[in-house]
């Protein structure tokens, strides 16, 4: 076959595809050394703004700025408490369904260090307070900041049970303990999860604001009942102490469930010599552990789903018909402006 202006000779390489595919194995691929299944999975098309960052032109904000202008606030109503520890349920068990740690967990900025770092400096003084003398303000951001360590750490679990099964191909999990140069150069992929945060504390932890809500809950259920029997009912439950509390005990069960499984994933020495009746005490014992907390899931799942109705539903009307308008403007401005720059695929679109 001749191409224009030059000729170019073609080589048949028929035979040593019949001589590859009868010495291959089952699974086998011909590849160049320097090629990555799990780099060709994350290739980005150049000059797309949806997929390269490169042309992204805008100027984002770091965490710490965010943190510093109350953009990403430490301090909120338990409506947003509650939907922040929603978010992150639904990114973790996005991971857990197969999307990798950039795509789902990360996009939380309540999960990095920064961040966690912050509620640390902000409220970790209250866990050792009474539960009577801590203000609502800093009860809020003390559960928020309990239940994201709670995820971190269930994470962290998950991703050795993972690593230590070996039940998963490369470019289907996102191994982020791993340095992105092969000579280990530059920061690690990787977020802490939690491991500055010892088991023991996190337990705690989570005992202590689980209290402290249903303390609250129980206070506001007295006081509303009080000024029912006074014909005074002033209309300020604050029922949103309830939805922390579903969510906290939630997150608790899962972490003892976690933590349950955690042992029958753990390499042992070499030096160790278990003998076969130890090890089925060891897995009956842990596995009656895990049932008696899948037993609790169902009642817990079904209080977390009914308030997250009601935590999801904007019940003014007028509002969210004003929030959609501004978004859909948003929107518009922002296509175009992007059509007006060309970066605008209509096909993908």
């Amino acid at each position: 076959m001749a191409s224009t202006g030059t000729a170019t000779t073609w080589k048949d390489v028929t035979p040593l595809l019949v001589l590859l595919s009868q010495e291959l194995p089952i699974g086998g691929m011909v590849q160049h050394p320097d090629f990555s299944l799990h780099r060709s999975m994350s290739a980005i098309e150049l000059m797309d703004p949806k997929m390269d960052t490169g042309m992204c032109r805008d100027v984002l904000p770091t965490i710490s700025e965010r943190i510093s202008t109350q953009t990403l606030p430490l301090q909120m109503t338990l409506q947003h408490a509650a939907r922040i520890m929603d978010t992150l349920l639904c990114q973790e068990m996005a991971h857990r369904l197969g999307c990798s740690m950039p795509t789902s967990i990360v996009t939380c900025l309540y999960l990095h260090d920064e961040v966690l770092a912050a509620f640390q400096a902000s409220v970790g003084a209250v866990f050792d307070q009474d539960l009577s003398t801590i203000s609502d303000e800093n009860l809020i951001t003390a559960c928020v900041y309990t239940h994201s360590v709670a995820v971190l750490k269930c994470m962290r679990i998950f991703y050795n049970i993972v690593k230590t099964g070996d039940v998963y191909e490369d470019e289907d999990f996102c191994d982020y303990e791993r340095y992105p140069s092969p000579k280990q150069e530059g920061g690690r992929l990787r977020l802490t999860l939690g491991d500055d945060v010892e088991e023991e504390a996190l337990s705690k932890m989570l005992d202590f604001v689980t209290t402290a809500c249903e303390q609250r809950v129980q206070t506001n259920a007295e006081d509303k009942a009080k000024d029912q029997d006074k014909g005074q009912d002033k209309g300020q439950d604050k029922g949103g102490w309830q939805d922390l509390s579903c969510r906290l005990n939630l997150r608790t069960t899962w972490w003892n469930t976690m933590t349950a499984l955690r042992p029958l994933c753990e390499k042992a020495n070499d030096e160790d010599v278990v003998s076969m009746e130890r090890i089925r005490t060891i897995v009956s014992t842990q596995l009656k552990a895990v049932e008696k907390q899948c037993a609790l899931l169902p009642t817990l799942t079904a209080a977390v789903k009914e308030s997250m109705e009601v935590i999801w539903t904007n019940n003014n009307p007028v509002l969210a018909q004003e929030m959609d308008a501004k978004l859909k403007s948003q929107e518009d401005i922002k296509l175009a402006k992007a059509k007006s720059e060309g970066n605008v695929n209509e096909a993908e679109r």
